[in-house]
């Protein structure tokens, strides 16, 4: 639910962004995936929202929200007053989001709905945090 309520946060404070970039001449994207899947971005969350994008008639750029960097054991008691924080900077789908995003599955996904080559930063994945 918390990411249902970021997503409408969220959604009205870019409406209100928007207007004024676009009085001023400055460009967007058109949309924006993610947030709802924050902290556990899959394959089939991306293909639901281009899914959707598509449906919806949606066209031009489309940025995609993934946090694919994750802290280490060491460092939870950085966190130890925030155990949510602390249970999303150390969970275990930050790998996943970064293996995710490294997957040539991924880019074969994005090239579907019309990726272009090279708009995407080839990454490495990352090195398995030690446990």
């Amino acid at each position: 639910m918390v990411n249902v309520a970021k997503n409408v946060v969220l959604r009205l404070l870019s409406y209100q962004a928007t207007r004024a970039l676009e009085s001023r001449s400055l460009k967007t994207t058109e949309a924006f995936i993610g947030v709802l899947g924050t902290g556990a971005m899959s394959l089939a969350h991306v293909r639901a929202a281009l899914d959707h994008l598509r449906r919806s008639r949606t066209t031009g750029s489309v940025e995609i929200l993934f946090h694919p960097g994750r802290a280490r054991h060491d460092e939870a008691s950085l966190w130890s007053d925030r155990p949510e924080l602390q249970a999303f900077y150390l969970s275990e789908n930050r790998d996943r989001e970064a293996e995710l995003l490294c997957s040539p599955v991924l880019d074969q996904l994005l090239r579907t709905y019309g990726a272009v080559a090279g708009d995407r930063a080839t990454l490495t994945p990352p090195a398995k945090a030690a446990r």
